[in-house]
């Protein structure tokens, strides 16, 4: 028979993780409120402007990115958003990582990416679908990701150059979750207290189709005060990690930071894409307004001198 140690040691390890399991995931909902979802985004406010964002690595313009929310007659939601990297250096930010699938659409190592993103919410505030499309190097729909939720559960299927299709296998989604996109930030994080911890599923396009979507564990860390429209703001940090449920702790360095004002606008993004960290500092409503409607029809690709001159028109306004 085991002995009594060994069976004290047994329970002491189950208090030990169920302990954990309550101090992370169960009480932070209850002390510091509700996490961000599409309901507290969305449904309560009624005239969200157009965001955009110009993207900054190493100091240095290379794209931007814009977002819209889009009311429709029958209650539905869709939020649509464009990227646009003027160059993006990918052996150089992710050495090796290039495979043949991606290569033979390429001409050159610093490559220039575009992205047409759409989401779908219902009238309660859940994401029904979500599709996003890639241009590489001028290949239209060189990758194209849609997925379909029902209930928590999510169905993707990935495209590659309109020949490789990958189906994946039904993904859990966490309930009332703000589903990330590794290129377009969120524009509003509202009711944020310090302390505050909650999932976030985020995808890349970029990633094998097997692991592009990932959970990430967001917390507020920290107060902190920056630098953005013409003078200092203070700001509360949002630090997001590997969630440590699914990863080893050496894994829990951040891969991403926001810095949001007291009434949830965020006001500058830092993401690790790859290796190399992208900044994307979110321009003023009225200069963001006025460079979201060169933009179009949103769900078309603009050419690459069209972007190209946003781009620079964002760079000399910032």
């Amino acid at each position: 028979m085991p002995s009594r140690w060994f069976n004290a040691a047994v329970i002491l390890m189950w208090l030990c993780s169920m302990s954990w399991l309550l101090l992370t995931k169960v009480l932070p909902p209850f002390r510091v409120g509700d996490p961000p979802s599409y309901q507290s985004v969305l449904l309560k406010e009624h005239n969200l402007p157009p965001v955009c964002w110009l993207i900054r690595w190493r100091d240095e313009p290379i794209g931007w990115a814009a977002s819209r929310v889009l009311r429709k007659s029958d209650k539905m939601i869709a939020i649509e958003g464009q990227v646009f990297l003027e160059r993006l250096p990918l052996e150089e930010m992710a050495p090796g990582w290039l495979g043949n699938m991606l290569k033979p659409l390429m001409r050159q190592n610093a490559t220039a990416t575009s992205a047409i993103t759409r989401m779908d919410i219902d009238p309660l505030g859940r994401l029904v679908g979500f599709e996003t499309k890639l241009a590489l190097d001028r290949v239209e729909d060189a990758i194209r990701i849609s997925g379909q939720v029902d209930g928590n559960k999510l169905q993707m299927t990935v495209a590659q150059s309109g020949d490789y299709i990958y189906r994946d296998q039904d993904r859990y989604l966490p309930t009332g979750a703000l589903l990330g996109d590794q290129l377009m930030p969120q524009a509003m994080l509202p009711g944020l207290r310090l302390g505050q911890t909650w999932t976030v599923p985020v995808y890349n396009p970029f990633r094998s189709p097997k692991n592009a979507i990932e959970i990430l564990q967001a917390e507020v860390e920290s107060k902190s005060s920056i630098y953005w429209n013409g003078e200092t703001t203070p700001a509360l940090v949002v630090v997001y990690r590997s969630d440590p449920g699914a990863s080893l702790a050496s894994h829990r360095e951040a891969r991403s930071r926001m810095w949001v004002r007291e009434d949830g606008l965020v006001m500058k993004h830092e993401m690790v894409f790859f290796n190399s960290p992208l900044m994307f500092v979110r321009l003023p409503d009225e200069l963001g307004a006025e460079a979201a409607a060169e933009i179009g029809d949103w769900g078309r690709w603009l050419s690459p001198f069209r972007a190209a001159a946003l781009l620079n028109r964002m760079a000399a306004e910032k």
